[in-house]
């Protein structure tokens, strides 16, 4: 709910894959200190509203996007500490969902 911004969806499953990282240090200086990064939780989720349903949190989410397997797989390559290892977990939720590569090569 609070990455759609409403409750138009259900949740089919939960994968067993997280992603653990830690944020960069002046993220970790601006929060005081109080954390030091995230575990991400990642869910199959079946969507039954519309594109003006999603409402993000601009302060959570600078924005969003519908995309293809094959798209997907393209924006996951990112360079930044924040997203160490995250390919890696992704990959693994999409074999955990049967989306193989094959699905979107």
């Amino acid at each position: 709910m609070e990455e759609l911004g409403n409750e138009k969806f259900k949740i089919v499953t939960k994968s067993v894959h997280t992603n653990k990282y830690d944020w960069p240090d002046e993220i970790i200086e601006a929060v005081n200190f109080r954390w030091r990064g995230q575990d991400q939780v990642f869910f199959l989720v079946e969507f039954y509203g519309n594109n003006e349903d999603i409402v993000v949190d601009k302060e959570e989410i600078r924005d969003y996007k519908w995309a293809s397997l094959e798209e997907l797989r393209k924006s996951i390559d990112h360079k930044d500490k924040i997203f160490t290892n995250y390919r890696d977990t992704i990959e693994k939720i999409l074999g955990e969902f049967n989306m193989s590569k094959t699905d979107y090569e």
